[in-house]
């Protein structure tokens, strides 16, 4: 089985692919993130919400929201907590904000991600870190073109 973030560079991959490809009724594509710039820069945004997702939990200073020449604030990380599902859901939320057009393939590939703990709360507890982790990346890089 592959890891989180195997599992969601796979997904990211995927929604670049098809933002590129011509659409089923053969017309040209009209894509969420238009030219390879603002499509590298999504895919660090989700790479980025990921990674912060997994160390806001496990090693605070090495987050990227923290290393800023102006650190952001992170959520506290509520216990017990799954870092795949924090990191799955900071993905899912930044694939969704950034590729909309893709929802649904988004939101199928969201249902398959297997989380490994077994535990609701911890589940819960990693979507709601995860998600506050997602808006934060979103809202820091919202106006850098």
């Amino acid at each position: 089985m592959k890891n989180s973030v195997e599992f969601w560079s796979d997904v990211c991959l995927e929604c670049t692919r098809r933002d590129f490809s011509k659409k089923p009724d053969g017309s040209p594509p009209k894509p969420d993130q238009g030219g390879p710039t603002r499509t590298s820069r999504a895919l660090a945004i989700i790479h980025l919400a990921m990674h912060d997702a997994h160390f806001g939990t496990t090693d605070p200073a090495a987050t990227y929201l923290q290393r800023l020449a102006t650190p952001v604030a992170l959520p506290a990380a509520p216990a017990p907590m799954s870092t795949d599902s924090a990191m799955g859901t900071a993905a899912a939320v930044t694939l969704l904000t950034l590729y909309p057009s893709h929802a649904a393939y988004i939101n199928r590939m969201s249902a398959a991600f297997i989380d490994p703990d077994p535990s609701a709360v911890a589940r819960d507890n990693g979507h709601s870190y995860g998600e506050a982790i997602a808006a934060l990346m979103l809202t820091l890089r919202a106006g850098d073109g």
